[in-house]
């Protein structure tokens, strides 16, 4: 009996689950369908968008038109299993890394960076690629209302940045890299150098294998940062970039010149440079922000410079020498009077002015993308000029005032064209420019040589001197006064553009690569840039322009005289002025800014190395 009643509940209870798991079935197969499809989904969105971005980074290669970058595209899609994904309109562009805003990076091939200069060529750097397609389904397949929903898209944008190094140098050895540097040398050891610095060159050979050997820039980095750390007993183990590096307050001369020792495979140079370092007054302090521009290395971690890298550059070991110079306020403040008399010559050097070498947007060497800029210093000298003595001329004053400006020489990196070998296809178009060059005889403002270098209007700002003082009796003029002033510029050359040939090219220009463990060393061969007005004809034009002035005795109320009075002087100052400028411009001048690395009326550029960039998604 109980038997019987058990098996019936338990058939009762069997029939009650039934319908139950019946019901249930229907809801767990479609919580499962979904479950698939959104996992079908997840995995379909990340293989689309490793799919796009891998696409992206191959059309990068060449932005040259959108045919060719979406060809690229297609291809590597076809190629890698992809051919049911639909590529829509690809757009090439120009990225801009500067921009705060993630939405203005990516603009048209032919619209401006923020803060980009217009002598930049512009021209297409990345692309944009958008696909979709639908994605996998199981249960949602039953429902064509769905289609819009699950259809899958991706984004990617790459780029490819080229970027260079550029430096600006002057002309000193000559076309042919013959000339002697003897006259340097005194100019360096008497009259600036050794004096200021405590630094001796006596070694001819010395000097010239440092004007014409480079130091490898990112092993310099790495040897300065070394020595920079020792200084402060550092750790050496905390990373630091060679951004941070340029930060520094303790980079002294003597450790800039010891690094760069390190860094040069040229015996010569090296032993110079070690030398130097010694110094007595290596010691100073120098800026180096106003220097570097490091772009591409900005955030390089210290220590890789021996790593394979795309971009080997070089620093002209010379220029590094005299722009470090100018680089320590210590050491050469050249805006205070230095009063160094020139033996054999009438023209004294009152005072040299230069501009703050601290200007981090114009550095000296830099390493960047198209846009990248550097310049050479301003140099503002004040003269006095003897006049000796001149027949027939009675009360004639024993010199005359004369100011030179030297302004800064430039080049900007306009444009980087990889071919399909960075060695044997790559160019490097450069913008030149000449510094300015004004020569102006006249008293010039009182605060003409202060620091920084006040802008001076030639026409406004230089006033005629006297020359010849007048007499006066019970307040009368018996005998004027007669001031005289001449203005030759400020003349410039105007910006030039050069091309530079491949590394293992045969051309002129040439992009120059520093040696290597891994790499070959190629001499790289500098465009040089002259003023459209040469020194020698500038001093010729200052004497066309030369007048005089009748004025009464106290040097006031001029008028300018051409009649019998003044005609006789202005014969007899001619030789006179014309002797002193061009034996101050010829021998003297030309030597003392060669000491400070600068050249009148010259400037000379070279590209130090070449990087043709990997594209990368942005």
């Amino acid at each position: 009996m109980i038997a019987s009643r058990l098996l019936a509940f338990w058939r009762d209870e069997r029939a009650a689950v039934t319908p139950m798991v019946a019901a249930l079935a229907v809801t767990l197969v479609g919580a499962t369908g979904l479950v698939l499809d959104a996992g079908l989904f997840y995995v379909g969105n990340q293989e689309l968008k490793a799919a796009t971005e891998a696409a992206a980074l191959t059309a990068a290669i060449d932005t040259s038109s959108k045919e060719t970058a979406e060809g690229r595209a297609r291809q590597y899609l076809n190629d890698n299993g992809f051919r049911d994904v639909e590529l829509l309109p690809v757009q090439t562009g120009r990225y801009c890394a500067d921009s705060a805003k993630n939405a203005d990076r990516f603009i048209d091939a032919d619209a401006k960076c923020r803060d980009e200069d217009d002598s930049v060529v512009r021209q297409a750097n990345a692309v944009r690629l958008t696909t979709r397609k639908k994605s996998k389904r199981f249960l949602t397949s039953m429902f064509s209302s769905l289609d819009p929903m699950l259809e899958l898209t991706a984004t990617a944008t790459a780029a490819r940045i080229d970027e260079a190094g550029i430096a600006t140098t002057a002309n000193f050895l000559g076309a042919d890299s013959t000339k002697p540097v003897g006259a340097l040398l005194d100019s360096v050891n008497s009259y600036l150098l050794n004096p200021l610095l405590g630094i001796n060159l006596t070694n001819e050979s010395a000097v010239r294998a440092m004007m014409t050997h480079n130091v490898d820039a990112a092993l310099f980095f790495d040897h300065l940062a070394k020595h920079a750390a020792n200084a402060t007993f550092e750790r050496r183990d905390s990373n630091p970039t060679y951004g941070a590096l340029l930060e520094r307050e303790n980079i002294t001369l003597g450790m800039l010149l010891l690094s760069a020792s390190e860094a040069t495979n040229d015996k010569d140079t090296a032993d110079t440079l070690r030398s130097l370092s010694t110094a007595p007054k290596s010691g100073n302090v120098v800026n180096l922000k106003g220097l570097f521009g490091l772009g591409v290395w900005q955030n390089m971690p210290v220590g890789e410079g021996s790593a394979p890298q795309g971009l080997r550059a070089g620093l002209n070991a010379y220029q590094l020498l005299a722009y470090a110079a100018q680089a320590s306020p210590a050491t050469l403040d050249l805006s205070a009077p230095v009063n160094l008399v020139i033996p054999g010559s009438v023209v004294k050097i009152e005072s040299i002015g230069t501009t703050s070498p601290s200007d981090a947007s114009k550095p000296r060497f830099s390493f960047g993308p198209e846009g990248t800029e550097v310049s050479t210093s301003s140099i503002r000298l004040k003269l006095t000029v003897g006049l000796g003595s001149i027949p027939l001329v009675d009360n004639l004053l024993p010199s005359l005032p004369l100011m030179i400006d030297i302004g800064t020489g430039s080049a900007k990196i306009q444009r980087i064209q990889c071919g399909q070998n960075q060695m044997d296809d790559t160019t490097v178009d450069v913008l030149m420019k000449a510094g300015l060059l004004g020569i102006y005889l006249g008293d010039a403002p009182a605060n003409a040589m202060d620091k920084p270098l006040p802008e001076i209007l030639p026409e406004r700002d230089i006033r005629p001197a006297k020359i010849v003082n007048g007499t006066k009796l019970l307040n009368i003029t018996l005998t004027p006064a007669i001031t005289a002033r001449a203005l030759v510029g400020p003349v410039t050359s105007s910006e030039t553009p050069i091309t530079f040939s491949s590394p293992r090219g045969e051309g002129k220009p040439r992009i120059g690569i520093p040696g290597s463990t891994i790499q070959a060393n190629y001499d790289g061969a500098p465009a040089e840039l002259t003023n459209s007005i040469r020194p020698g004809a500038t001093v010729s034009n200052l004497l066309s322009d030369l007048k005089l002035y009748v004025c009464d005795a106290d040097g006031n109320n001029c008028l300018l005289e051409l009649g019998a009075l003044t005609r006789p002087l202005a014969v007899a100052l001619d030789p006179i002025l014309r002797n002193v400028l061009d034996g101050l411009i010829g021998s003297v001048l030309d030597n003392l800014l060669a000491a400070l690395g600068l050249q009148l009326g010259n400037s000379r550029v070279w590209v130090t190395g070449v990087r043709c960039g990997v594209p990368v998604l942005v």
